[in-house]
């Protein structure tokens, strides 16, 4: 399977949490992964091939209806215009890849992107959830002092569940 073959396959499992998020090699074994579970096995499998300069990304950026299709009614249901979100994704030679779902394309949220860092795979499990949820809570003070970090965090989960639902 050359990794063209690999993106593609994985770029078609369904989206949705696995049930070991520390093993990404379930990924393959379930046929679906999260943006963290997902791109955290290619970087892992680039590596044990031998491929050069494929990076793995956690980008923080405004998730909103625009850029990330079937969140709309979440958002509206509680006077959303976006919600902050850390992604995952590829840097790779040719530019940066998206594998998250059939539909995905760094292009559709590369303008709402406020912060891009490399990370390993193996932060995906503990380090990127700590460190979403204190760059959430510091978004929550700054855009919307008046709710609670726990009620946007609610927001956001349900926000994933329709996300896994639609695709």
């Amino acid at each position: 399977m050359s990794w063209e073959d690999l993106l593609r396959s994985v770029k078609n499992f369904r989206y949705g949490r696995n049930l070991d998020r520390s093993n990404w090699e379930s990924v393959w074994e379930e046929r679906k992964g999260t943006c963290s579970s997902k791109h955290a096995f290619l970087v892992d499998i680039a590596r044990r091939n031998g491929l050069k300069n494929i990076h793995l990304i956690m980008g923080m950026y405004k998730m909103s209806a625009a850029n990330t299709p079937g969140i709309a009614t979440v958002l509206e249901k509680y006077g959303l215009t976006y919600i902050l979100e850390a992604h995952c994704y590829l840097e790779t030679p040719e530019g940066m890849i998206d594998c998250t779902t059939v539909t995905s394309s760094y292009d559709r949220f590369r303008a709402d992107v406020l912060e891009e860092i490399r990370i390993e795979p193996y932060q995906v499990v503990e380090w990127k959830v700590d460190e979403h949820k204190s760059r959430f809570s510091a978004w929550v003070a700054r855009e919307h002092p008046t709710r609670k970090v726990e009620e946007l965090w609610t927001i956001r989960e349900e926000i994933i569940r329709a996300l896994e639902r639609e695709r």
